[in-house]
Parts: C-alpha cells; structure tokens; sequence
C-alpha cells in the first residue's frame, strides 16, 4: 500500500446525508419534506423504494459512529433535517428533533470525531414549497430563521459549518429537470432557484459569522470537468457554455465574481431577481467541492437554449459506475486546476468522494470491493500531489459511510464502505473500509514514531 503524507492536521471522514440515512421520516415531530412526497408520486419509477427506513440511523447512530472510530476515521460530515427541526410553517422548534442531534453531535465528541455540519441537503420543508420554495425569495427569510437556531443550539459543540450541499444539484435536478424533488422543470423555475441559492448562501455565511465570529463555514460545491468531444467550433462552444453551468455558476460568486450569465442567453435573466442590495459573497473560511467523474460535450441544435448534449460514457468506451458515470480518479486534477485561477483561495476540503460498484463481490460474509480500494488510492495520490504544488487542501470525506438511499436511483447504487442489509439493518464492513481502518493505523503509527524521534 502506497503511503500519502497528507500531514498531521488533514481531516479524514465519511459525508452523509439526513434523508439518506435517518429514516424516522414521520416520528418524533417531524414534519415532512419534499422527499416525503417526491417519492410516492415516483414510487412505480422508483421500485417502490423509499427513505423512510433508510439506514434508520435516527435509532443506530451510536452503531455507526463506532464504524467511523473502528476506521479511524476522524471526522463526520452530517445534515441536519430542516423538517426536523422546524415542522411547521413559523412554527415552534422541535425539541425532540434538537435532543436528537445534540446527541449525534455528543456521541462524536465523545468518540474523538469532529462533527462537520450540513444545513441543507436536498430536504426542503413541504410547508416551503407549497409557497414556492426556492423559487420564492422568502426563502431567504426562512432558510435564515433554520440556520440561526442550529448555530444557537449547536455552535458551541460544531466548529465546521455548510450552510448549503450542490446548489447546482437541488436546483438543476429539483427545478430544471424535474428528476430530483420537488420535480418541477423549466427555466422559469430554475433561474429564480439557482438565484435565491446563490444568495441564501452567503445570507447564511453572514448569519453564521455574526452569531459566532469563531466558527469555520463554507459550502459545497459539485464540480465536473466538462470537455468538447471534438475540435469543431460548434462542440467547442457547447463544451465551454456546459462547462460554465457545471463549474461557475455557483462557485464564481461564492468567490466573489460576478454570475457568469453572458455565457448563455437565457441565464441573462437571472438578473431579474436581484436586488441592488444584494450581496452574493460572504468571508468564506474553506470551500468544499465534490468530484466524481467529468463530461463530454458535443453540440446538438435541437436543444433550446444550451445546444449541447453530454455524450454518455458507455458510448465513449469508457468504464462506467453504476449512475453511468465515466470511473476517472484524475478528473478532480481539473477541478484543482480551476481552483487556480481564483485569487485568495480559501482552505479545500473534498467534502465527498467516491464511486458506486456493481461488482462488489461477497465471499464467507465478506464483501470485497477492490475496484474502490483502487480508485481511492488514485485519488489520494493526485490529492497528495496537489499539496505538494501548493493547494491547501485540509481533509477527504469519503462518499460514503455505508449504502444509502441514493435519491431518486433507490438503494441500487453502492457508494458505501460499509454494507447495509435492508432487511435486518446488519452493517458489514467492506474490504474498502478494512483498507481505510489499515492506511490510517499506518499512517498514525508513522507518525508517532517520527514524533518520537524529532522528540529524543
């Protein structure tokens, strides 16, 4: 095995999700999100499959944080479910919901893993979509109000906070192309939601800093390197126009440029749901971005506005996972790249990572999952690299801790390092986490004896 000097201070977890894992949809006061009923208008499309047992990590957490100790995994990258907290339109704060993440983040402390916060990920109230959700500017009002009682609660216990996951995700899934909930589609829902994610974003950065000045906060971002499948100008143009839409319109002004809406026309509207006042940056403490395959684009003059379609891996001849994305350990080099060209870059974190295998192999109650093993160690090593150019990259959270509810793919798709039996809830680590519990071990025992030398 291959040894990384990531340093002492790098931050090794596992990402996860609430509607993914928790299950206890409807217990305990919570209220119901938009995937509470996104997937009983998809269930036929879906298996009829549904989040509503998931992992049931609302009643196994302290299981699980113990997987994470027996990986020597460090940290823990969680979300906490808006619905959860808040059931009810201006209403009351679930305490039951408080108790139960005051617990998760308790159990962590207890283990030695720091807890690394998710305000939103994917899981609008219902009660705010029914009055547009974030297509509606008062969402900003609302998504601030969440924010401001976590940071209360739990902000003398959490020093790392995202107050959002893949905007580009929720909004271009969500509200564009109608596949992820709330299922609404067109531009004239994803503008003013992209919008309004832009600037609850930095409104939530603002709010955070303002109620404890100590804390660290930044946002994640998806970021997939996209390529013109040709040297014809037409390909070109079209690679270029996807490439702004996956990599900049989100990130650029988080980084305090301006939105890159002359790349296409049609994002020229965008403008009309900002207001003069409107500020669309925040002092970031760290950026999180999450890479997972890259793209290839070719021109097609059928589609409205963008004219450009994505050429599917398998017709590329090139590996694919089980969400038919091209396997490509090197493509976060890109997104390094791009990080680049952005002046006073805050600390990185690669906030998920990983791949979902179809051929996971089970042997004596064993599962064997090399081709992830190996797709780790590549990405290791182009992180590694890249700190060693310079980039400031502070941690790795693998995607993810255990097999989930992959959003509108069902339980299909296997990211986890640890298998989830979804009749009995029997976890099983995987050859996978077996490796990370072994590199770690190694790398800390490394360490300590080169303390202990520079010490004598």
């Amino acid at each position: 095995m291959k040894a990384f000097d990531l340093g002492e201070e790098f931050h090794w977890g596992a990402a996860s999700s609430a509607v993914q894992i928790e299950g206890a949809f409807n217990i305990d006061g919570k209220g119901f999100n938009i995937w509470d009923k996104f997937v009983q208008k998809r269930r036929k499309k879906m298996g009829n499959q549904t989040h509503y047992i998931a992992n049931d990590f609302y009643h196994r957490f302290r299981e699980d944080l113990l997987l994470l100790k027996l990986m020597n995994l460090d940290s823990f990258r969680f979300s906490i479910s808006w619905s959860r907290i808040l059931p009810k339109l201006n209403g009351p704060v679930n305490q039951l919901g408080i108790k139960f993440y005051h617990e998760v983040i308790d159990e962590c402390l207890l283990l030695g893993i720091k807890p690394f916060v998710t305000l939103y990920h994917w899981d609008l109230p219902t009660y705010l979509e029914e009055i547009g959700g974030w297509t509606n500017r008062e969402i900003i009002h609302h998504f601030n109000r969440f924010v401001s009682i976590c940071i209360k609660e739990f902000g003398d216990k959490v020093e790392y906070w995202m107050p959002l996951n893949e905007p580009l995700v929720f909004t271009g899934a969500g509200y564009l192309l109608g596949v992820h909930a709330p299922g609404k589609k067109g531009f004239k829902n994803f503008l003013p939601a992209a919008y309004h994610a832009i600037l609850a974003n930095a409104e939530a950065g603002r709010t955070i800093k303002s109620l404890n000045s100590k804390l660290k906060v930044g946002s994640t971002f998806s970021l997939t390197p996209a390529f013109a499948a040709s040297d014809k100008p037409k390909d070109i143009n079209a690679g270029a126009k996807v490439n702004k839409i996956l990599n900049h319109l989100f990130l650029d002004p988080y980084m305090g440029m301006p939105i890159p809406s002359n790349s296409i026309k049609m994002f020229e509207r965008i403008h009309k749901y900002q207001k003069a006042e409107d500020q669309l940056s925040f002092d970031a403490d760290f950026i999180g971005i999450q890479n997972y395959t890259q793209e290839v684009i070719k021109y097609n003059p059928f589609k409205p506005y963008i004219k450009a379609d994505l050429v599917p891996a398998k017709k590329r001849n090139q590996p694919v996972c089980q969400m038919g994305w091209q396997i490509d350990p090197n493509s976060i080099n890109h997104v390094f790249n791009q990080l680049k060209t952005y002046p006073n870059l805050p600390e990185v974190f690669i906030t998920e990572c990983g791949i979902a295998l179809a051929n996971e192999n089970r042997l004596n109650q064993k599962v064997y999952d090399a081709e992830r093993i190996s797709y780790y160690e590549k990405v290791l090593s182009n992180v590694d690299k890249a700190m060693c150019e310079g980039m400031p990259i502070k941690g790795l959270f693998f995607w993810t801790l255990h097999d989930n509810f992959e959003w509108s793919k069902g339980y299909e798709p296997k990211f986890g390092l640890v298998e989830v039996n979804r009749t009995t809830q029997k976890r099983t680590l995987k050859r996978s986490a077996i490796w990370v519990r072994d590199f770690l071990e190694e790398k800390e025992r490394k360490e300590d004896s080169a303390s202990f030398l520079l010490s004598s």
